[in-house]
């Protein structure tokens, strides 16, 4: 029995945020596909949504189109698309064959690639996603107040956002509390307790389990979700059952 195999008493582990490519160009990292499986392996994620680095770093179509033979070779991984918005491309074709393509979120990497959400190119590229029942998912910094005028405006829309500390928990329940499509992914909430503060102000159903993996440590998330003082139900809620629900099945 391995050190992990208790989590598995909570269900399936998707991993909502994971990443795969030939290299990390901020750092020497190894992030090759080959090291994503060994980390889901040794944990013991069943799923990962992924996405390849080369749709953040140098062409989103191309990008797209590894994404897509990874996924289609291994039926682990569910596959994410990216789109740069700088890169001034037929955005709305490549949103509708990727969904068709059976891609189920939308990443948006703005820390990498400097855009703003504000911008009337993105928020129409959006709005394509929502028609095609996308999900959204973007880290934190784009501005908690920018994501609640976006929800407001685009009613149908459900973003997952990445990237919130323990430090900003209070600023996020008041969101949270403001949209019901606001959902939070739990890599960074860096605290037990600011799990436990969540799930009992909303319930277990507005948490994603995500690692950052192969660039963040999967047993470190998995640990914040494994010793939070929540239910055995509500972690497999987070483990899975959210993920789940957003994209249709996995």
């Amino acid at each position: 029995m391995s050190l992990w195999s208790d989590i598995m008493n909570t269900g399936i582990v998707i991993d909502a945020n994971t990443i795969f490519g030939s290299m990390w160009p901020l750092e020497r990292r190894d992030i090759s596909i080959e090291k994503l499986k060994r980390d889901m392996g040794r944990f013991e994620v069943n799923k990962a949504i992924t996405l390849s680095a080369r749709g953040i770093f140098y062409d989103h179509v191309l990008g797209n189109d590894e994404t897509s033979k990874v996924c289609s070779e291994d039926p682990r991984f569910i596959p994410a698309l990216t789109i740069d918005p700088r890169v001034f491309t037929d955005d709305d074709k490549e949103i509708e064959k990727r969904a068709l393509e059976g891609f189920r979120i939308l990443r948006l990497f703005p820390e990498f690639q400097g855009f703003t959400i504000q911008s009337g190119h993105v928020r129409r590229m959006m709005a394509k996603a929502m028609e095609r029942s996308l999900l959204l998912m973007m880290p934190a910094q784009v501005g908690i107040k920018n994501v609640l005028e976006l929800l407001k405006e685009l009613k149908e829309l459900r973003i997952i956002l990445g990237g919130i500390g323990y430090s900003e928990v209070a600023e996020i329940m008041v969101a949270m509390g403001e949209s019901d499509n606001l959902f939070i992914e739990t890599r960074l909430i860096d605290s037990v307790d600011g799990v436990g503060m969540l799930v009992e102000k909303f319930g277990a159903d507005r948490l994603i389990f995500g690692s950052g993996a192969p660039l963040g440590y999967v047993g470190s998330s998995l640990n914040l979700i494994r010793y939070a003082r929540i239910s055995e139900a509500e972690k497999r809620i987070i483990f899975s059952g959210n993920i789940e629900r957003l994209i249709g099945g996995a």
